[in-house]
């Protein structure tokens, strides 16, 4: 799990992230980023019922997609709103597929 600071919690700041932010797609993940005044980079996850109906897989999801983002948090430049959504047809076996895909996203959007 990501640390607190690192968290994107609030319903707004995820509006905001959706409505001012810029795109990239890889591998049926979506991922929006915006500017923000923290001193931190905030991420959040979103994985809707259409990728699993069960709250188990979802979750195991968003766990798995954590953990790959853990390895680039020091790495992230800072004062960035980061949302990833998962879209349908998404299957990653592991931790490391997710770094790699994540890795990927990361670099398309240039916050690395």
């Amino acid at each position: 799990m990501l640390s607190r600071p690192n968290r994107l919690r609030k319903t707004n700041d995820f509006k905001r992230v959706f409505k001012n932010g810029k795109g990239a797609q890889f591998n049926n993940i979506f991922v929006k980023v915006r500017p923000n005044k923290e001193e931190t980079a905030r991420i959040g996850i979103i994985v809707s019922k259409k990728v699993a109906k069960k709250a188990v897989d979802r979750n195991r999801i968003r766990r798995i997609l954590s953990e790959g983002i853990r390895a680039y948090i020091s790495k992230i430049k800072q004062g960035r709103d980061i949302v990833l959504v998962v879209l349908p047809g998404f299957d990653i076996q592991g931790a490391k597929e997710a770094e790699k895909t994540i890795h990927t996203l990361f670099k398309k959007l240039a916050l690395l």
